[in-house]
């Protein structure tokens, strides 16, 4: 057999038909046959004793691996006796003839023997090689490779990798130097099974270490049952305790017998020894069924309105026992499923309806009283409930059959009280409307020398919201306020102020807006009309328009004074003045024409004037102040009409005319036609003369 020659040792089909096959074809052993069986059979010989050596190589595990190395030498030693009558073996000499080297390499190396405890397995096992086979029941799966130019069967996935191709193994055997003989199939299988071995030892390590863990895990959850049977004991032994206490009160009341302080001290009772279970199985909802029907029977000779503080100690010692102790107590819900909830709405809220629908509210503060008693008491959603469904509808009830014409007592007397508690907003859609509705029908008739409406209308200007208010006194009051300066008649000779009086005893409550209104429209057209007429007059006194004036500017309140329409009418009165004092002490004006007094009396005389005058120069002069100054020159009547305005501007009278001025354009009304035309203000100036 040459180098390049492959033998293969398969079986094939070929092999199995002609084993079983008693017609097959005999041969005869030929000479050479016969020759180089005898040598088989030493080569046998000799390679069953090396392939000992071979084992030997592979050492033991455990402590015996001294001995075991001992008695494999001994064994060696023995299988070379055994031989010596054979055919080609005659001690080492002999069996080292066969070798190409001559028998050289066994002297040029020393073979080492590697021994593994299971210690230095299991080390090794912590820390894998890529190589390590797979013994798992995947990696026994039959894999065929169909990857290279034949077809292969492999044992198991982990030998994809691993296996090569027969080429590239024969490339590999015939490079490798065998140093005892050349079988490497069986350094395989050996190798194969001292993987095996080496991973039997892993997993039972594995399985020892994982038995270990699980008893130690077994006898800790031993011991935590151990502690939960007790504490299971315990817990069994105080609910029995629990359960006589709650049966022995189910006795009582079946027999009548239980009073409200029996349930009191066994509940505290049970509050006190028995917290937790008082509070994990919520006993304290027993005392629905229990106490409720004691309570309901000492409340039915209570006087609520009368005695309103009676029963208050009974359901604040009931609130202790039924409330939670902490705040922190997960048991109770603040809702009105809570126990003393229930407890107050079953057994104290019926009293209360009866209560409140025999209240008169007029007399507010007894039910008052009992609110405010009962409001640390009882739950906050029941004082809500007391307020939206049996209070508010009471009083809206009450305003409904309220008259405030005939009625004697103000209606804020014994609705104020209530604002506190109840607020603004549950009234404000409620019980506010029908009031001002009320209010608004009653002053329809009402005239502004009667100050009852005042004072019926003060208490509820904080109540109402600004516009609310606001809306009210422009739609009740500002129209009988408007006709009443309408009808006040401006005398300087003999002034009566009483319908100034009327309005400005309102000017605090109405809206500083709606007040310079009033006086924009009902009053300063009917007086600058009166001060143009007194100016235009032969020689008049102007001591006296100038006291008439500062006496009519001191009766307007100070908030008025700030208002832009106020100071406008104030301004041009005083331009007005200063114009006429002017004229009259130049003799420029023809209406004005009087005789010139000596200079001392002409400065006394027109001393209060020139006060005026100094004041007006600081006032810019516009186009309405122009034609003024010229109708003023030509001894023009000019005033402005009272209540009269086209297209929201101010019509003035004019000599024989009317106009009004638009963004200094001058209208003028043609008498025949009535059609308002734009003119100059020469045009205007002819048509006043004629």
């Amino acid at each position: 057999m040459s180098d390049e020659e492959l033998e293969s040792f398969e079986v094939t089909d070929f092999d199995l038909e002609n084993e079983f096959n008693i017609n097959r074809k005999q041969f005869r052993q030929t000479k050479n046959q016969a020759i180089y069986g005898e040598y088989l059979s030493l080569s046998l010989t000799i390679g069953c004793i090396f392939l000992l050596k071979f084992v030997s190589n592979h050492g033991a595990y455990g402590p015996e691996k001294a001995k075991k190395k001992e008695q494999q030498e001994k064994e060696l030693q023995e299988a070379k006796g055994g031989k010596k009558g054979s055919v080609g073996v005659s001690g080492d000499a002999s069996l080292s003839q066969w070798r190409k080297d001559g028998g050289n390499a066994a002297k040029k190396k020393n073979v080492q023997y590697v021994y593994k405890s299971i210690e230095d397995v299991l080390e090794e096992s912590k820390y894998p090689s890529k190589g390590k086979r797979e013994f798992s029941e995947l990696a026994k799966v039959k894999v065929i490779d169909m990857t290279g130019p034949e077809q292969r069967v492999l044992s198991g996935y982990h030998a994809i990798s691993g296996v090569k191709k027969p080429s590239e193994q024969w490339e590999l055997r015939r490079e490798k130097k065998f140093t005892n003989f050349e079988l490497p199939e069986l350094q395989h299988n050996l190798d194969l099974l001292v993987e095996m071995c080496e991973e039997a030892i892993v997993q039972n390590n594995k399985q020892t270490t994982y038995t270990e863990d699980r008893s130690v895990t077994l006898e800790n959850e031993l011991k935590n049952l151990e502690i939960v049977e007790s504490q299971e004991a315990q817990s069994i032994e105080t609910l029995e305790k629990v359960l006589a206490i709650v049966e022995d009160l189910m006795q009582k009341s079946d027999n009548h017998t239980l009073t409200l302080d029996l349930a009191a001290e066994a509940f505290h009772d049970l509050q006190t020894n028995y917290m937790s279970e008082y509070c994990a199985y919520e006993v304290q909802s027993l005392a629905l069924g229990l106490v409720v029907p004691l309570i309901k029977d000492q409340l039915s000779t209570w006087s609520v309105l009368q005695q309103p503080c009676a029963p208050l100690g009974v359901f604040g010692r009931w609130q202790q026992l039924l409330s939670p102790p902490t705040a922190g107590n997960m048991h109770f819900t603040a809702d009105h499923n809570h126990s003393y909830h229930k407890l107050v709405w079953d057994a104290w809220m019926p009293s209360i309806r009866i209560a409140v629908s025999t209240w008169n509210c007029r007399d507010y503060s007894r039910m008052l009283e009992l609110v405010e008693a009962w409001r640390g008491v009882i739950p906050g959603w029941t004082l809500d409930n007391i307020i939206s469904d049996l209070i508010v509808p009471k009083l809206q009830r009450e305003v409904d059959d309220w008259n405030p014409v005939q009625d004697t007592i103000p209606i804020h007397t014994w609705i104020h009280p209530w604002l506190p508690l109840i607020g603004t907003k549950a009234l404000e859609t409620s019980v506010f409307p029908t009031i001002r509705h009320k209010l608004s029908v009653a002053l329809v008739n009402w005239h502004p020398s009667d100050p009852s409406a005042r004072l019926m209308l003060t208490p509820w200007q904080g109540v109402f919201n600004r516009g609310q208010m606001d809306a009210f006194l422009v739609n009740n009051i500002v129209p009988k306020l408007h006709q009443s300066l309408q009808q006040l008649v401006i005398n300087p000779h003999q002034q009566h102020l009483d319908n100034w009086k009327w309005v400005m005893d309102w000017s605090e409550m109405i809206p500083v807006y709606s007040m310079a209104s009033i006086l924009d429209k009902s009053f300063f057209p009917k007086w600058m009309q009166v001060l143009s007429l007194w100016l235009n007059v032969a020689q008049p006194n102007y001591d006296q328009v100038s006291n008439w004036y500062q006496g009519w500017k001191a009766m307007i309140p100070d908030r008025l004074l700030k208002e832009p329409s106020v100071q406008e009418h104030l301004n041009t009165a005083l331009t007005m003045m200063s114009r006429s004092a002017m004229a009259a002490a130049g003799g420029g004006g023809t209406s004005m024409a009087v005789p010139s007094p000596p200079p001392a009396q002409m400065d006394n005389k027109y001393q209060k004037a020139a006060e005026c005058t100094r004041t007006s120069n600081q006032v810019p002069h516009g186009f309405k102040d122009l034609v003024e100054k010229k109708c003023e020159e030509l001894g023009i009547l000019w005033a402005p009409l009272p209540n009269r305005y086209r297209e929201a501007k101010q019509i003035y009278k004019c000599g024989n005319v009317q106009c009004y001025i638009d963004r200094n354009v001058l209208f003028v009304c043609d008498v025949n036609t009535g059609v308002w035309a734009p003119l100059s203000l020469q045009q205007m100036l002819d048509k006043a003369v004629k």
